[in-house]
């Protein structure tokens, strides 16, 4: 009986050094609930980000489309202007 006491007290005393103090469970519980509330923010900003990223995007896309189209009414105004020019130049009327 008294080795079986003996055994016991042991398993106890290895028990406490395993066991975690309440306050560093606290602390730890704390720190993590801290941390999970940064990367919920961080999780919003990002997805924020991603949204304007995507708006900037389309308005690139638009300008893309938009100087194309600026690009060949210039294109075309041009050609025109000096078909027209060298008409006036080397055409005579009369």
């Amino acid at each position: 009986m008294g080795e079986e006491l003996q055994q016991i007290k042991r398993r106890i005393e290895n028990v406490d050094n395993i066991m975690i103090d309440p306050i560093e469970f606290g602390q730890l519980r704390a720190e993590v609930t801290a941390q999970r509330r940064d990367l919920d923010r961080l999780a919003n900003t990002l997805e924020h980000l991603a949204r304007s990223l995507d708006s900037v995007r389309d308005v690139m896309t638009e300008a893309r489309g938009g100087w194309r189209a600026i690009a060949m009414v210039s294109g075309i105004a041009g050609t025109l202007g000096g078909a027209i020019t060298w008409a006036v130049q080397h055409v005579r009327f009369g």
